[in-house]
């Protein structure tokens, strides 16, 4: 989810696979009534007691239909015409019922909004407030991704995917098929299209309390922020789909797709 706190001028840009699920729940914990926080682990932070998802909708409304709305209209018409036609009368042990169909607000603020949709919604704020966004080693992000896909591709993963997979493929299949897309989404997402205007600071994953260090204090964020984030347990890593074995070949392939982060890691990138 992607946050914007007025209470301590910071924005959040939430890169993919990298953690800043947990950081933004723990971070929610202090969060301002003014604060921008998009949805992302409500039941979590409910439980918790955290703040959840808030100012983050725009005045508009939208009619979102997925596979179980489709459903539930197709049941509504059916229910309709028989009760219109009178067939509920001769039909035995028909339930008449309908399915309500939820009309949405418009989302202003997602969960993975880019550097350049932020600053167009909040120019002052894209100005005057630190920014952060979490980065990670691209090779145990994509092995991240594809578990989390549990191996299975969809359309949006990639333009030439022409069907949604329902079967698990392989690693490497996996990283033909979607890695330029995710990671080209990554480049977007954390504003290293244009890392010199977006003026981020980044957070490497692999050293992430060393690195928030120097935002807590700038920001006059709660030190006890560290040790929300560490008892923040957002997933059952038994669950995990199993972790892939990424040799050589599928290594080279995805440094290639994320070149762009070679500065930040580059002894990853002359190990191959």
């Amino acid at each position: 989810m992607t946050i914007i706190s007025h209470k301590f001028k910071l924005i959040h840009f939430h890169n993919p696979k990298c953690g800043g699920s947990s950081f933004e729940v723990a971070l929610s914990k202090y969060l301002g009534n003014e604060d921008v926080i998009s949805v992302e682990f409500e039941h979590y932070r409910r439980k918790m007691g955290y703040k959840t998802a808030q100012n983050h909708l725009s005045p508009g409304y939208q009619v979102k239909i997925r596979h179980d709305d489709l459903i539930r209209i197709l049941i509504n018409i059916r229910s309709f015409f028989i009760h219109a036609l009178g067939f509920d009368r001769i039909l035995k042990n028909y339930q008449h019922h309908y399915y309500s169909i939820f009309i949405h607000k418009n989302t202003l603020v997602g969960r993975h909004n880019s550097p350049e949709g932020i600053k167009n919604l909040f120019p002052n704020e894209f100005k005057k407030y630190k920014k952060i966004c979490i980065i990670r080693n691209p090779v145990d992000q994509f092995v991240s991704f594809y578990r989390y896909r549990k191996g299975k591709p969809l359309k949006g993963d990639s333009p030439s995917i022409k069907k949604d997979y329902f079967f698990s493929i392989p690693f490497d299949e996996f990283i033909n098929l979607c890695a330029d897309k995710f990671f080209n989404d990554v480049k977007k997402i954390s504003g290293l299209i244009d890392p010199k205007t977006n003026n981020i600071y980044y957070i490497k994953y692999e050293s992430f309390e060393d690195d928030i260090g120097s935002v807590i204090d700038e920001c006059n964020i709660p030190n006890s922020i560290t040790e929300t984030y560490r008892n923040t347990r957002l997933r059952d890593s038994s669950n995990l789909f199993p972790k892939p074995i990424v040799d050589e070949d599928c290594k080279k392939q995805i440094l290639q797709s994320s070149e762009f982060l070679k500065s930040f890691y580059s002894d990853l990138f002359q190990e191959t």
